[in-house]
């Protein structure tokens, strides 16, 4: 049998370089929180799977991660793989307007 010379330079899951960064439950709830419940939200129309975003942002920020999982899995039957490969930078995150006014309107700490 033929032996597959490119197989050692393949990294195993939990070594592979993120460009991104798992947040806690905590940050998460927190992130959460920030969201701005539009009337017509723009994050679930860049979802390309059209996946429950304020439904699964509001659950999250009330804290019940369980329910939470249950909209992301509606139409998502893979939602760990999703989660790392989405570029949500530019679909969901990107077409958040939450941006746009925290840049109108600057909070303080």
């Amino acid at each position: 049998m033929a032996e597959n010379k490119g197989m050692q330079d393949v990294l195993a899951f939990e070594q592979e370089p993120l460009a991104d960064y798992d947040l806690t439950l905590q940050e998460a709830v927190i992130e959460a929180r920030r969201c701005l419940h539009c009337a017509v939200p723009q994050c679930r129309k860049g979802c390309p799977i059209n996946n429950e975003i304020p439904q699964f942002i509001q659950e999250l920020s009330a804290g019940n991660f369980g329910t939470a999982a249950e909209y992301i899995s509606h139409h998502n039957d893979l939602p760990a793989v999703c989660g790392r490969v989405c570029s949500r930078e530019i679909q969901c995150e990107g077409h958040c307007i939450w941006e746009k006014k925290e840049n109108l309107l600057p909070l303080e700490n």
